[in-house]
């Protein structure tokens, strides 16, 4: 939907109609993914973060987490498909970090290890 801004697909699967809408706001630097299910019970998730760069991932809140690290300011050979990247590990590379929030309604929400259940 252009005019909304949100993409929004849904299915029936089992009985049960699953809804999933997503829309990205470039100034709230923000992705937002909401799933549904008519029927309770019929909806789980598991989420976590990853990054080929070193890293590390935290309990941020309550069904939270974050995963921040830091990029290298020189990669060697720097180009596509190398067969080896070597990072710099010395140097002022850019920082970074991703928060991941799952809010719920109804059921239950976990966070372990850097994952959210």
């Amino acid at each position: 939907d252009l005019k909304e801004a949100v993409c929004r697909t849904s299915y029936e699967y089992s009985g049960v109609t699953y809804t999933r809408e997503t829309f990205v706001s470039a100034d709230d630097q923000v992705m937002v993914v909401r799933l549904e299910a008519d029927k309770p019970g019929k909806l789980s998730l598991e989420a976590s973060l990853n990054s080929p760069l070193p890293f590390r991932v935290s309990r941020r809140s309550q069904g939270g987490i974050l995963l921040g690290g830091q990029a290298p300011d020189h990669v060697e050979p720097n180009f596509i498909q190398a067969d080896e990247v070597v990072f710099d590990r010395g140097g002022d590379g850019m920082t970074f970090e991703i928060h991941l929030q799952a809010l719920n309604e109804g059921g239950r929400l976990e966070v372990h290890g850097g994952r959210i259940f």
